[in-house]
């Protein structure tokens, strides 16, 4: 498993990022420990074309999936509101 991370990485066999990095066979970071940590051997086990693209794709999944149980969240109050959020939304929630 490849780990890749904005602040620390802790991958079972190769980690890179920009705060720490822990893994068994290969680290890259300022703060990195492994067999071969920071080292050429560590860059071209690391060097992965296709880096960036497993990234925003990661980051788009989690992004879903964080916002799916809001919306249901938000549906089901809206439902138990009923009448009186429309109500509500018209007159202020003041009424004369």
């Amino acid at each position: 498993m490849r780990a890749y991370g904005w602040l620390s990485a802790l991958g079972w066999a190769s980690a890179q990022g920009s705060g720490f990095a822990i893994a068994r066979i290969a680290a890259e970071g300022p703060v990195a420990f492994a067999q071969h940590a920071n080292d050429p051997i560590a860059r071209q086990l690391l060097a992965d074309p296709h880096a960036e693209q497993t990234q925003m794709i990661i980051l788009i999944v989690i992004t879903v999936l964080s916002l799916v149980p809001i919306a249901y969240y938000a549906r089901a109050v809206r439902q138990r509101l009923g009448g009186r959020a429309r109500s509500n939304q018209r007159g202020g929630g003041y009424e004369e």
